[in-house]
């Protein structure tokens, strides 16, 4: 990519990613550059979302990609089902998949797919981005019954390891 003095971009013409929130974090940082507190984008963790029947949403790294970089990682999946309010929605197949590096316990990805994947993907973003493990969701008391129990249940089942 070529570079120009003083000329800043944001959005889908910066090319990194084509998602309105990451145009949002660009442009805050355009208006950094351009009042002299110049730093490169930080891009990590950026989530993802389709809204969808059922929505999926996606924070970091895949199994794929941590397998590429020889990561050596543990899963923590729980299902829907398996809270309370899981149960409430009769929600059959939703779940989160949290990949958590084995030895620092740092979350690496996250997956969800189900009601409000879109919402509950946060609280990964959230611990990513602050560099929190694993064991922090889930020695974190959760509101019950909130959908968030299934991330704190998928960080549980991570740090039985």
């Amino acid at each position: 990519m070529k570079r120009a003095k003083n000329v800043w971009a944001f959005g889908d013409i910066a090319g990194k990613y084509l998602l309105k929130h990451s145009a949002n974090l660009e442009a805050q940082y355009v208006w950094n550059n351009i009042s002299g507190r110049k730093k490169k984008v930080d891009y990590w963790p950026m989530p993802h979302a389709v809204f969808s029947s059922p929505q999926i949403a996606a924070v970091g790294y895949t199994e794929e990609e941590l397998k590429e970089k020889g990561v050596d990682y543990v899963i923590g999946k729980h299902y829907y089902r398996g809270t309370g309010m899981g149960l409430a929605l009769d929600e059959k197949d939703g779940f989160v998949k949290m990949l958590v590096e084995r030895k620092s316990r740092k979350m690496l990805g996250c997956h969800i797919i189900g009601p409000d994947a879109a919402s509950i993907i946060h609280e990964a973003v959230v611990a990513m981005k602050a560099g929190l493990t694993a064991d922090a969701i889930a020695h974190t008391v959760h509101i019950h019954p909130a959908l968030s129990e299934v991330v704190q249940r998928a960080a549980m089942k991570a740090s039985k390891y």
